[in-house]
C-alpha cells in the first residue's frame, strides 16, 4: 500500500494543476517539461553555488522557475487569447530544447545530502514479516496538504468559484465582471508552481536528477482527472475525484507490470479506461435528454 500511495505522490501533484486548468476550460501539456526543466536547472545552480543547501531553498528555486514558465503560458492564452494547446506544446518543446541546447542533460547526481535525507524521511512505520520497516514517504503528506490547500480553493473561495464560472461559460463570466484573464493567468502560474514541487520531490525520491524524466506522463495525469469527473470542456471537476483517479490509475499500472503486461499494451488499457471514461457520461447525458 505504502508503494502505491508513493507512486501516486508526484504524478498526483501534477494531476491537481491540470485539474484547475480542465475546469478552467483550457488544457497544459507543458506540465512534463516544466517539471524537467525546474528540477534540473534548480539542482544545477544549488549543485553550482551552495552543495549543501536545504530542501526549502531548493524548492523555493524550483518552483519560482516554475512559475515562471507558467507566467509565460498564461500570459499567451489569456492576454493574447492563443489555443491553449498550440502555446503549451510549443512552450513545453522550447524548454526541452533550451535545456538540451544550453543546460546540458547529463543526469545530475551531486543532489544536496539535505535534499536525499528529505527523500528518505518516511512517516507510520509498519514493521513488514519478514522484518523490513517501511513507511509512507513525507513527500506523500506535501501531495496531501496540496490536495487539501486546492480542494478548499474551489470548494469555499471566490476565485474558485471564478474558475468553475469560466469553465462553465467565459462570455457570462465575463458579462458578471470576472477578471477572467487575470484567472487564467494564475491558473497556469499554479500549474507551474506545482511542476516544480513535483520536480523537487521527484529527484529527492531517485536521488538524482535526470532531464529525460516525465516523459509520456502527460496521459496518465489527464486521464486521471477524467476518470476522476472533470469534463475536457471545462466547469466540471473535483479534487477527491482526481485523487481517486489517480490512485485507480496508479493501482491498473502497477497491475499490468506485476501481471508481466508489456509496456505499450499498458497504454493501450489507459486510452481504453479514457474513452471509456469520457463516452459513458456522454451517453448518458443523451439519453436522459431523449
Amino acid at each position: 500500500i505504502y508503494s502505491i500511495l508513493k507512486s501516486t505522490t508526484v504524478l498526483g501533484i501534477l494531476s491537481i494543476g491540470v485539474l484547475l486548468v480542465i475546469i478552467l476550460g483550457g488544457i497544459d501539456v507543458s506540465f512534463p517539461s516544466i517539471a524537467v526543466f525546474s528540477m534540473y536547472t534548480s539542482s544545477l545552480i544549488v549543485s553550482k553555488f551552495n552543495p549543501n543547501a536545504n530542501v526549502l531553498i531548493i524548492m523555493i528555486i524550483a518552483i519560482v522557475i516554475g512559475g515562471l514558465c507558467g507566467l509565460i503560458n498564461g500570459l499567451l492564452i489569456a492576454k493574447y487569447d492563443f489555443p491553449a494547446m498550440v502555446v503549451t506544446l510549443g512552450t513545453g518543446a522550447a524548454l526541452l530544447g533550451f535545456m538540451y541546447s544550453f543546460i546540458g542533460t547529463k543526469i545530475n547526481h551531486r543532489l544536496s545530502p539535505k535534499l536525499i535525507e528529505f527523500g528518505k524521511i518516511t512517516l507510520f512505520h509498519y514493521t513488514q514479516s519478514d522484518g523490513v520497516v517501511v513507511g509512507l514517504p513525507l513527500g506523500y503528506l506535501i501531495y496531501l496538504l496540496l490536495c487539501i490547500l486546492v480542494l478548499l480553493l474551489l470548494r469555499y473561495t471566490m476565485f474558485g468559484r471564478y474558475i468553475y464560472a469560466i469553465g462553465g461559460d467565459q462570455i457570462s463570466a465575463i458579462r458578471i465582471g470576472i477578471k477572467v484573464k487575470t484567472v487564467k493567468i494564475i491558473v497556469y502560474m499554479f500549474v507551474g508552481v506545482l511542476a516544480g514541487i513535483a520536480g523537487t520531490i521527484h529527484s529527492s525520491f531517485l536521488r538524482m536528477s535526470n532531464p529525460f524524466e516525465f516523459y509520456g506522463t502527460e496521459l496518465l495525469v489527464i486521464a486521471s482527472t477524467i476518470l476522476g469527473g472533470a469534463t475536457i470542456g471545462g466547469g466540471r471537476g473535483t479534487v477527491i475525484g482526481t485523487f481517486l483517479g489517480m490512485l485507480l490509475i496508479t493501482i491498473i499500472s502497477n497491475s499490468l507490470i506485476i501481471l508481466g503486461v508489456p509496456s505499450y499494451w499498458q497504454k493501450v488499457v489507459i486510452g481504453i479506461f479514457i474513452l471509456i471514461s469520457v463516452s459513458v457520461p456522454q451517453v448518458i447525458r443523451k439519453s436522459n435528454t431523449i
